[in-house]
Formats: structure tokens, C-alpha cells, sequence
């Protein structure tokens, strides 16, 4: 199904483009909602854009909410919005109607995306054009750190990790990490995993039991259960991943137009 999809056009970009501006706006009196509130308001003179939510499901901003209570009707579904005489006549909106947090925080995030349109792509960042810049060592604070110390938790240079930890037979048997093998995220995706039991490469899946192991746990623990091997079963799945990015890629780039187009 996922393959079926890959040629085709997923969104029109215009019809989202209109979808998300028609969310952040009143549809009333048309004006964007705001979080902002004007303290200097009389009772018909509410200047606020805050969006609210009527019985009907539907938004109205204060400002049309307030001024049209004594016959508010829904501009989307035409459904008629009763109150009673005591909460027309003592109104007060929070008493009455549910403000609508998530379009708030919706505008918030598009505000975040207006300032700068970069911040959309920080989750499709991947390792390998992440670029890191190495630490200063942190003994001498002279040389850049080419590993990490194990024990330590400390970045040093080859000569502050030599001299810190020769004086003791416990600190010799500390270990530099290179920064190339930890600085990536990533990195530990493409080690093997070994079984604590055999200590053997872990290149076993029981299908059963959904559960990677050793040859030997799976001769011992899972005979019968039809396990294989584990590339055997990445395999199996590779053509549908690579299915499922470019569909994940095709939507990020709609949703990115038409936010594009809103902004």
C-alpha cells in the first residue's frame, strides 16, 4: 500500500496552505487570533482575538463572542449558541466558554517558524552533515580534546589523559574513547551488540518472541520458535522503509510550502 502511494501527490499544497489559515483565523470577523488581551476594555469595547470554543465545537474570537452573545450563532455550522438571561446580562466569557489553548500554541509555534525558518529542519538533521566542533581538553584548557575518558566523564588531550591517570594503578586502567566514535548519536546503531551470556555477536532474531539473541540462546532458548538470521529479517523490511521516508519526506515538503504560502 505504502508503494502504491509513491507516485502520487499526497497534498495540494494550496488546499493546506488555505486549511492552516483558516484554523488561525476567526471565522466571523476574519482577523488572525491573538493572545493578546486589552486591559483597557470596557464591556463593549473588547479589542481581544483570543480564540474560544463554542458548544458547537467550532472558534469564535472574543471580540465576535462578546458582541454578538445576545444572538451568537456559529458562522460554521449555523448552529444557534444559547445562554440564559443571567449569563447574557453578568456575561463573562470564561465562565461560559472554553478558551482554545492548542490554536494559541499553534500560533506560538508559527511565530517560531516566521523568526526563523530553520527551526522545521532541525528534526531531519542526520548524522552525516551534523557538524561538531571538538571540546577544549578540560585538564589544560590549551589543546582541543581528541577523547573522552571513559570513568571519567572528562574530554582530554592525549598528554592531561597520560598524566592524570599514570600515578595510579586504578586511573591506568581507565580508557580514552576517541571523539570520533562517540561524538555521533548514531554511532552505536552500527555496533554490534554482543550477548552477555555467550559473548557472541547478537545476529539472531526470534520472530516469536521479537527478541534479537546470540546462536546459542537461540538454539538453547528459542528451538522451535522459527528464529533467523537477523539481516535476513532487516532485509525483509528495507524496501518498506525506504517507501516510508519518501512518503515522510514528500509530506514535510508540503506541509513546508504551505506554510511557506501562509506566512
Amino acid at each position: 500500500m505504502l508503494s502504491s502511494l509513491q507516485n502520487n501527490k499526497l497534498f495540494d499544497d494550496k488546499f493546506l496552505a488555505s486549511t492552516l489559515r483558516n484554523s488561525r483565523r476567526c471565522p466571523k470577523c476574519r482577523n488572525e487570533y491573538s493572545s493578546t488581551f486589552d486591559r483597557q476594555m470596557g464591556d463593549d469595547n473588547i479589542r481581544s482575538h483570543r480564540p474560544f470554543l463554542l458548544s458547537c465545537g467550532h472558534n469564535m474570537c472574543e471580540n465576535c463572542v462578546t458582541h454578538n452573545r445576545k444572538n451568537l450563532e456559529c458562522c460554521i455550522c449555523l448552529k444557534p449558541i444559547r445562554m440564559s438571561e443571567l449569563q447574557i446580562t453578568n456575561f463573562r466569557i470564561r465562565h461560559i466558554f472554553d478558551m482554545n489553548f492548542y490554536v494559541l500554541g499553534e500560533l506560538n509555534h508559527l511565530k517560531f517558524y516566521r523568526k526563523d525558518a530553520s527551526f522545521n529542519n532541525t528534526l531531519v538533521a542526520c548524522a552525516d552533515n551534523v557538524v561538531f566542533t571538538a571540546p577544549q581538553c578540560a585538564e589544560c584548557d590549551n589543546f582541543t580534546a581528541i577523547g573522552k575518558c571513559r570513568q571519567c566523564k572528562a574530554c582530554m588531550c592525549k598528554r592531561c589523559f597520560d598524566g592524570v591517570h599514570k600515578h595510579s594503578k586504578t586511573l591506568q586502567k581507565h580508557l580514552l574513547i576517541p571523539l570520533d566514535a562517540i561524538r555521533s548519536p548514531f554511532s552505536q546503531l552500527s555496533k554490534a551488540r554482543h550477548c552477555k551470556r555467550h559473548n557472541r555477536v547478537t545476529d539472531c532474531y526470534c520472530r516469536m518472541c521479537d527478541f534479537t539473541c546470540c546462536y546459542e540462546c537461540a538454539r538453547a532458548d528459542h528451538n522451535g520458535h522459527g528464529y533467523c538470521q537477523l539481516i535476513e529479517e532487516n532485509n525483509k523490511h528495507i524496501e518498506e522503509l525506504t517507501s516510508i521516508m519518501e512518503n515522510v519526506k514528500l509530506c514535510r515538503d508540503s506541509v513546508k510550502n504551505a506554510e511557506k504560502i501562509c506566512t
